[in-house]
C-alpha cells in the first residue's frame, strides 16, 4: 500500500522484504535517511546496492510527480516590437546589447537570446524553402 510520504513507502517496501527474508528490529523504528536504512539490511551487498539504486530512483519519480510547473507566458507585445525591430538591424548581439535590450524589453537576457536563435533559425528556414 503506497502512501502520500515516498519515505514512508520505502520502509513499507523495506519491512516487507524483510519479512521475506528474516527480521530486523532497524526498520520499527523512525529512521528517515534511506541509506541508513539500507546500510543497516541485513542482506547480500548486491541487493543492497540493487534496493539502494531503486530507492534512489523512486524518490526522484516522486519528487518530479509532485513538482509543479508553471505555464508559459507570451512576451508582451512592446517586447515582441523591440525584438523585431532589433533583429532588422542587427542578427547577433553581444553580450552587453542583449543585456541592454532585455532590461529595455523588461525580460530577461535568456528569454532575448532564446528569441534570437529562435528567429534566425525560423528565417534561415524560410530562406531554404524558397
Amino acid at each position: 500500500m503506497m502512501t502520500v510520504d515516498p519515505i514512508q513507502d520505502l520502509r513499507n517496501i523495506c519491512l516487507q522484504i524483510l519479512q521475506s527474508v528474516n527480521s530486523n528490529t532497524l526498520l520499527e523504528e523512525e529512521t528517515w535517511d534511506y541509506n541508513t536504512l539500507i546500510n543497516n539490511i541485513d542482506l547480500p551487498k548486491q541487493t543492497r546496492e540493487a534496493l539502494r539504486r531503486s530507492a534512489s530512483q523512486y524518490l526522484l519519480y516522486c519528487q518530479r510527480k509532485n513538482k509543479t510547473y508553471t505555464t508559459r507566458k507570451p512576451l508582451p507585445a512592446k517586447a515582441k516590437l523591440q525584438l523585431v525591430e532589433t533583429f532588422s538591424k542587427k542578427r547577433y548581439l553581444t553580450r552587453c546589447e542583449k543585456h541592454q535590450l532585455a532590461v529595455q524589453c523588461g525580460i530577461t537576457t535568456n528569454q532575448v537570446q532564446i528569441w534570437f536563435a529562435n528567429r534566425r533559425k525560423r528565417s534561415k528556414d524560410l530562406n531554404n524553402r524558397d
